[in-house]
């Protein structure tokens, strides 16, 4: 068994806003509804029209979960665990 993530991103001004759900089917034992999810950071890396990047990371612990991550520029791209470091699904 393995999170199933699906995630969305917008700009605003100098916020990145970041909506992150986990929609695996199955129940994580021993937790209640509030945090039956898989709990971990997860990186985010930036990409900005002027060619810099960042890696922010975020502490993903609920099913669906809003993040305002300050920017310093005009996104062009977000990644979502660009290392591969979580083993994982990928929903639209």
């Amino acid at each position: 068994k393995r999170p199933v993530y699906s995630w969305t991103y917008s700009q605003s001004g100098n916020t990145l806003n970041l909506h992150v759900e986990q929609k695996q089917k199955h129940k994580i034992v021993n937790r209640g509804d509030k945090n039956d999810c898989y709990m971990m950071p997860i990186d985010i890396t930036v990409y900005y029209d002027d060619g810099m990047e960042e890696t922010v990371v975020i502490n993903n612990d609920e099913r669906s979960q809003d993040f305002a991550i300050p920017v310093s520029g005009t996104v062009s791209n977000v990644v979502f665990d660009k290392g591969h470091f979580i083993l994982k699904e990928m929903k639209d």
